[in-house]
């Protein structure tokens, strides 16, 4: 199906405005051929592939309200599409890897402390309340590039600005949520940034 640039911006903007699942499913069906074709150059398998396309047009769609920022949708999705299977790949197992050595690659376990993983939980939420609660423009850069992991070059090019707009409204970000987690009580700051920067395809 072909559509016009101001067609696919007319699906966003009823997707981030009215939560219109048809206009969603166009743009599914408009830009999936694309996006898997990525998905399977970076992981070679096309069950995985269809896998990760399907959660990246998901994440889309549980982000919706902030699409209609987006200038360059295909340059978004591709990149993100890109980023996702990266990141899918990073996670694999290395062969090499002796079976006592897999503990390390394993995400933390907090079975034998449940008080900490509820603590942690709190923070992760209170700190992703808190980038709901950012200017529109600011929010939407932020989840760019923590969320689909994008450069700022990337951004920018998505978003129709400078990369030194991007830089800008990032430091504006991680200022104000930087002293959302000193309200908290966060006084390691490697703990915040990794909260800050958890992947979101994890």
């Amino acid at each position: 199906m072909n559509a016009l640039p101001e067609m696919v911006q007319h699906w966003l903007s009823r997707m981030a405005l009215h939560d219109d699942k048809r206009a969603f499913r166009a743009f599914f069906e408009h830009f999936y051929r694309d996006a898997y074709r990525v998905a399977l150059f970076h992981v070679q398998d096309h069950e995985t592939a269809e896998e990760l396309t399907s959660d990246v047009f998901l994440k889309l769609w549980d982000r919706r309200s902030s699409l209609v920022g987006v200038s360059h949708p295909r340059t978004y999705l591709l990149v993100s599409i890109k980023n996702h299977c990266l990141n899918h790949l990073r996670k694999q197992p290395v062969l090499s890897v002796s079976i006592t050595d897999e503990a390390i690659f394993r995400e933390p376990n907090y079975g034998d402390n449940p008080e900490q993983q509820v603590v942690w939980d709190e923070m992760q939420q209170t700190l992703n309340d808190a980038v709901s609660a950012l200017p529109p423009r600011c929010g939407l850069i932020f989840q760019m590039v923590r969320d689909s992991q994008l450069s700022y070059r990337e951004v920018a090019e998505a978003l129709g600005i400078t990369p030194k707009t991007v830089e800008i409204q990032m430091g504006i970000a991680l200022k104000r949520l930087g002293q959302i987690a000193q309200t908290m009580g966060v006084g390691s700051a490697s703990v915040v940034i990794a909260l800050l920067f958890s992947y979101f395809f994890s």
